[in-house]
Protein backbone atom coordinates (compact mmCIF):
# COMPACT_ATOMS: atom_id res chain seq x y z
CA UNK A 1 0.00 0.00 0.00
CA UNK A 2 1.00 3.35 -0.29
CA UNK A 3 2.14 5.67 2.07
CA UNK A 4 -0.71 8.08 1.60
CA UNK A 5 -3.30 5.50 1.48
CA UNK A 6 -6.18 5.23 4.86
CA UNK A 7 -8.38 3.12 3.82
CA UNK A 8 -7.50 -0.67 3.69
CA UNK A 9 -8.71 -2.19 0.13
CA UNK A 10 -9.81 -5.72 0.12
CA UNK A 11 -10.53 -8.37 -2.41
CA UNK A 12 -14.27 -8.63 -4.39
CA UNK A 13 -15.36 -12.03 -3.08
CA UNK A 14 -18.06 -14.38 -4.97
CA UNK A 15 -21.72 -13.58 -3.56
CA UNK A 16 -23.09 -16.97 -2.40
CA UNK A 17 -26.14 -16.68 -0.54
CA UNK A 18 -28.47 -19.58 -1.24
CA UNK A 19 -30.32 -20.77 2.32
CA UNK A 20 -32.92 -19.18 4.34
CA UNK A 21 -30.91 -16.70 7.07
CA UNK A 22 -30.71 -18.62 10.93
CA UNK A 23 -28.53 -15.74 12.37
CA UNK A 24 -30.60 -12.30 12.68
CA UNK A 25 -34.32 -14.32 12.16
CA UNK A 26 -35.86 -13.57 15.10
CA UNK A 27 -36.92 -10.27 16.77
CA UNK A 28 -34.93 -9.28 19.99
CA UNK A 29 -35.33 -5.51 20.47
CA UNK A 30 -38.36 -4.42 19.51
CA UNK A 31 -41.83 -5.87 19.04
CA UNK A 32 -42.39 -5.74 15.33
CA UNK A 33 -40.07 -5.44 12.56
CA UNK A 34 -39.53 -5.04 8.40
CA UNK A 35 -38.06 -8.66 7.36
CA UNK A 36 -36.40 -9.74 4.25
CA UNK A 37 -37.94 -12.27 1.52
CA UNK A 38 -35.26 -12.22 -1.32
CA UNK A 39 -31.41 -12.43 -1.06
CA UNK A 40 -29.79 -9.88 -2.38
CA UNK A 41 -27.22 -6.72 -2.09
CA UNK A 42 -28.33 -3.10 0.10
CA UNK A 43 -25.78 -0.19 -0.55
CA UNK A 44 -25.40 2.30 2.66
CA UNK A 45 -27.47 4.95 1.08
CA UNK A 46 -30.22 2.82 0.54
CA UNK A 47 -30.61 1.63 4.24
CA UNK A 48 -29.87 5.02 5.63
CA UNK A 49 -32.42 6.93 3.88
CA UNK A 50 -35.06 4.03 4.38
CA UNK A 51 -34.15 4.53 8.26
CA UNK A 52 -33.99 8.38 7.84
CA UNK A 53 -37.94 8.00 6.64
CA UNK A 54 -38.40 5.63 9.60
CA UNK A 55 -37.25 7.92 12.09
CA UNK A 56 -39.16 10.67 10.85
CA UNK A 57 -42.51 8.92 10.71
CA UNK A 58 -42.43 7.54 14.47
CA UNK A 59 -42.03 11.29 15.07
CA UNK A 60 -39.95 10.00 18.57
CA UNK A 61 -42.71 7.35 19.48
CA UNK A 62 -41.01 4.41 19.29
CA UNK A 63 -37.16 3.77 18.71
CA UNK A 64 -35.94 1.71 15.69
CA UNK A 65 -32.72 -0.04 15.39
CA UNK A 66 -30.90 -1.26 12.66
CA UNK A 67 -29.96 -5.03 12.71
CA UNK A 68 -26.81 -4.86 10.47
CA UNK A 69 -24.36 -2.39 8.89
CA UNK A 70 -22.80 -2.26 5.43
CA UNK A 71 -19.10 -4.15 5.74
CA UNK A 72 -17.80 -5.17 2.50
CA UNK A 73 -16.25 -1.80 0.41
CA UNK A 74 -17.09 -1.35 -3.26
CA UNK A 75 -14.07 0.14 -5.11
CA UNK A 76 -13.89 2.53 -8.23
CA UNK A 77 -11.76 4.06 -10.64
CA UNK A 78 -12.19 7.54 -11.81
CA UNK A 79 -13.87 7.90 -15.65
CA UNK A 80 -10.88 8.30 -18.55
CA UNK A 81 -7.90 6.93 -16.37
CA UNK A 82 -5.53 4.61 -17.64
CA UNK A 83 -5.28 0.84 -17.09
CA UNK A 84 -2.52 0.20 -14.17
CA UNK A 85 -2.15 2.13 -11.48
CA UNK A 86 -3.37 -0.03 -8.57
CA UNK A 87 -6.95 -0.23 -7.12
CA UNK A 88 -9.56 2.45 -6.89
CA UNK A 89 -10.63 4.34 -4.23
CA UNK A 90 -13.97 3.12 -2.25
CA UNK A 91 -16.45 4.44 -3.96
CA UNK A 92 -19.43 2.38 -1.78
CA UNK A 93 -20.49 0.14 0.96
CA UNK A 94 -22.64 -2.45 0.89
CA UNK A 95 -23.57 -5.71 2.90
CA UNK A 96 -24.75 -8.75 1.76
CA UNK A 97 -28.56 -10.21 3.21
CA UNK A 98 -30.31 -13.56 2.91
CA UNK A 99 -33.82 -14.35 2.99
CA UNK A 100 -35.51 -13.72 6.09
CA UNK A 101 -32.86 -11.41 7.97
CA UNK A 102 -34.66 -8.71 9.86
CA UNK A 103 -33.30 -5.67 8.72
CA UNK A 104 -35.30 -3.01 11.18
CA UNK A 105 -36.86 -3.30 14.49
CA UNK A 106 -39.14 -1.00 15.65
CA UNK A 107 -40.11 -1.01 19.56
CA UNK A 108 -43.84 -0.82 20.50
CA UNK A 109 -46.10 1.48 18.39
CA UNK A 110 -49.88 1.73 17.69
CA UNK A 111 -50.05 1.91 13.59
CA UNK A 112 -52.44 4.14 12.17
CA UNK A 113 -53.01 4.98 8.50
CA UNK A 114 -50.59 8.08 8.20
CA UNK A 115 -47.65 5.68 9.83
CA UNK A 116 -48.70 3.36 7.22
CA UNK A 117 -48.08 5.31 4.81
CA UNK A 118 -44.53 6.57 5.74
CA UNK A 119 -43.73 2.87 6.09
CA UNK A 120 -44.76 2.11 2.28
CA UNK A 121 -41.98 4.62 1.36
CA UNK A 122 -39.53 3.72 3.36
CA UNK A 123 -39.78 -0.11 1.70
CA UNK A 124 -40.41 1.73 -1.79
CA UNK A 125 -36.37 2.95 -0.58
CA UNK A 126 -34.83 -0.51 -0.07
CA UNK A 127 -33.99 -3.06 -3.37
CA UNK A 128 -35.52 -6.23 -2.35
CA UNK A 129 -38.81 -7.45 -1.29
CA UNK A 130 -40.07 -6.91 2.48
CA UNK A 131 -42.71 -7.88 5.20
CA UNK A 132 -43.45 -6.68 8.16
CA UNK A 133 -43.22 -9.46 11.05
CA UNK A 134 -44.87 -8.43 14.97
CA UNK A 135 -43.94 -10.34 17.94
CA UNK A 136 -46.70 -12.11 19.77
CA UNK A 137 -46.94 -11.59 23.33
Amino acid sequence: MHKGSLIQKLQKKKFRNKELSECNSQLIFGLSGIKLCKKGIITSYQLFSAKKILAKALKGLAKVWIRFLPQRPITKKPLEMRMGKGKGSVFDWICEVKAGMILFEISEVIFTKELQKHLKIAIQKLPLQVKFIHKLL
